[in-house]
């Protein structure tokens, strides 16, 4: 990639998944920084605060996973829910529960070899009105790979289907914030790209706030 080859710094993802754990409705890009030899995985986790339309597949999948547990979620709202608990409110360890019982029937559907047709309609509305989504599947995931700790890579690329990349990395860094603009406010500190590179990540991250907006 040239220097002048300004469109090729960003590629669009169409999936992503870490472990066994995968993100579905976030807005996925992969950053490359050639000069300083790394790659950045962005996640926009914006559209988790839009309606989700007919997506209610992706809803599904969500929950057997656990999303408390994914990689993409941002846990400062886990954190804040920790010292809700340890502060003894009552309102909060009866919704913990709730979700609990949520979880603990969706597990034992997908044990059982029976069909089970789940009011998913009425989970999702229930989940959206109590807020529990917006307060974990939020903000601006980064993930930080330097090239000299990929172990491995395994490329697919077959015709009428998305081209496959797996990476097998020792180590990965992770940054989360409240939303882009935040992660733009404080690049220095978590970027350690080129001049170069910091400017077209800015300029990229400067443009996904706008076609958001827009």
């Amino acid at each position: 990639m040239g220097k002048d080859d300004n469109g090729r710094c960003v590629f669009p993802l169409t999936s992503l998944q870490i472990g066994d754990l995968q993100s579905y409705l976030s807005d996925l890009s992969l950053f490359l920084a050639v000069e300083s030899k790394k790659f950045y995985i962005l996640v926009d986790n914006r559209p988790w605060l839009k309606d989700l339309g007919s997506r209610s597949a992706h809803w599904w999948q969500l929950m057997v996973t656990k999303y408390r547990l994914s990689p993409f979620a941002n846990t400062k709202g886990r954190r804040e829910r920790k010292a809700r608990n340890e502060a003894s409110s009552t309102a909060s360890t009866a919704e913990s529960k709730k979700f609990e019982r949520w979880f603990s029937l969706i597990d034992a559907s997908t044990l059982s070899k029976k069909r089970v047709l789940l009011p998913v309609k009425k989970l999702r509305n229930s989940l959206l009105q109590s807020s529990e989504l917006h307060r974990t599947l939020y903000g601006f995931i980064v993930f930080e790979v330097s090239w000299s700790n990929v172990r491995g890579i395994n490329y697919l690329n077959e015709l009428q289907t998305d081209t496959s990349l797996a990476v097998e990395a020792k180590s990965m860094r992770r940054w989360e914030f409240d939303s882009i603009a935040q992660a733009v406010g404080c690049l220095s500190s978590w970027f350690s790209g080129t001049l170069y590179e910091k400017h077209h990540l800015k300029e990229y991250l400067d443009s996904a706030i706008g076609i958001f907006l827009s």
